[in-house]
């Protein structure tokens, strides 16, 4: 049997991130729980994050930000320092002992042109979920997210699950990015209206497939979940990436209206002056497996939120964070259950929802988990395989 390797932002993402990190592990989980396939994901620093430190992002520089905007983001980080470093090491703790990786970890220069002996031993290469190939502008196109590195000339290529942009290519743009995938064995994409684009300036086949995470049941993250320790029912509110403080407002309202406690897992250190409830900003990725896993109800504004809501059969419901991401809505369309999104131009949560038939969102999911399964047995499975 053949070698994988798998890359994507996983061990490096523009902040610690819980999704990217649990995708990779859904992924290389499911390869090897249902078909016994060994895999190694790829420690990567992408081209867009060289630079950045994720043990200490107060050394980040933040462009196109006012003068306020990131006096504010250097506070919270000042603040927030220890429980920063105690949430990396968290996360590294996670990608060391959990995950099977690279024993080195790679620049987008090292990677792009030097040949490595390491890599070297790999039949196949997989670029896998998140935002990969979200490009506009030829300049910010990262070659190793398309498999242009000299370990992967001769080895088999397949996309599972990347993410496009939702605005379409052009000129130069859509051409390179023609060049960059047409060695490709299999692509396919996460979204319905990624795939259909894709499927269009392509001109062949690519599927519509699940995120990682969504292959699994509850029951498979159950042996790195981290019980939480909270003595009445809670509401869980998710801030991923942006800190949006009128989501935060309407799901403390919620959880005052409802007899919720609130607990908020975010980065943003500063919210716990301007709110009553508990702010976690040190949670690591089994803690916050736990917190999603034992919530009465989640309310987030992340994609991942709306998969480990579904995972762990919660009502939720998700704040969009502009009117361009179109992940959200897709998932939730294929799952009937669009009511629960909350357009970005609203901020305000129904007062009347009926509770989430979860029979109804199980078959439906069955179904899309078989024709990702299909997919990865055909392109995958039945390639490796032959090695």
């Amino acid at each position: 049997m053949g070698k994988i390797a798998i890359i994507s932002y996983v061990t490096h993402s523009s902040h610690l991130n819980y999704g990217a990190t649990l995708h990779g592990f859904a992924f290389q989980y499911y390869l090897k729980s249902r078909y016994g396939i060994c895999s190694n994901i790829i420690r990567y620093v992408p081209k867009a994050l060289a630079g950045e430190n994720l043990k200490y992002p107060i050394i980040n520089a933040r462009g196109n930000r006012s003068i306020i905007n990131n006096i504010i983001i250097k506070l919270n980080w000042l603040l927030g320092f220890r429980s920063n470093l105690k949430k990396w090491r968290k996360f590294n703790g996670f990608i060391d002992n959990i995950l099977q990786t690279t024993r080195k970890t790679y620049s987008y220069e090292v990677l792009l042109n030097e040949p490595n002996e390491e890599l070297q031993k790999f039949d196949m290469f997989v670029c896998e979920a998140d935002v990969i190939w979200k490009i506009q502008q030829s300049d910010n196109i990262d070659e190793n997210f398309f498999l242009a590195f000299p370990a992967a000339t001769e080895s088999i290529k397949v996309a599972y699950a990347p993410t496009v942009a939702s605005k379409k290519m052009q000129g130069d743009v859509l051409e390179r990015f023609k060049r960059l995938t047409t060695p490709f064995a299999a692509i396919s994409s996460r979204e319905k209206r990624g795939a259909q684009y894709l499927s269009e300036v392509l001109n062949r086949e690519v599927p519509y497939v699940l995120d990682p995470t969504l292959l699994l049941t509850a029951a498979d993250y159950d042996h790195i979940i981290s019980e939480p320790n909270v003595d009445r029912d809670y509401l869980l509110v998710y801030v991923c990436t942006v800190n949006d403080r009128e989501m935060v407002k309407a799901a403390t309202e919620y959880g005052r209206t409802h007899n919720l406690k609130v607990i908020e897992i975010s980065n943003y250190w500063l919210n716990r002056f301007v709110v009553s409830h508990e702010v976690k900003v040190d949670a690591g990725i089994e803690e916050w497996l736990g917190y999603f896993k034992n919530a009465k109800m989640v309310i987030s504004n992340s994609f991942h939120g709306v998969c480990f809501s579904i995972i762990f059969k919660k009502d939720f419901f998700v704040f969009q964070r502009d009117n361009k991401d179109y992940r959200m809505q897709d998932i939730l369309e294929s799952l009937n259950l669009e009511n629960r999104l909350i357009p970005y131009y609203s901020k305000q949560i129904p007062k009347t929802v009926t509770a989430i038939d979860f029979s109804d969102v199980d078959t439906r999911l069955d179904i899309l988990r078989k024709n990702s399964d299909d997919y990865i047995r055909q392109n995958i499975c039945n390639h490796i395989n032959n090695h």
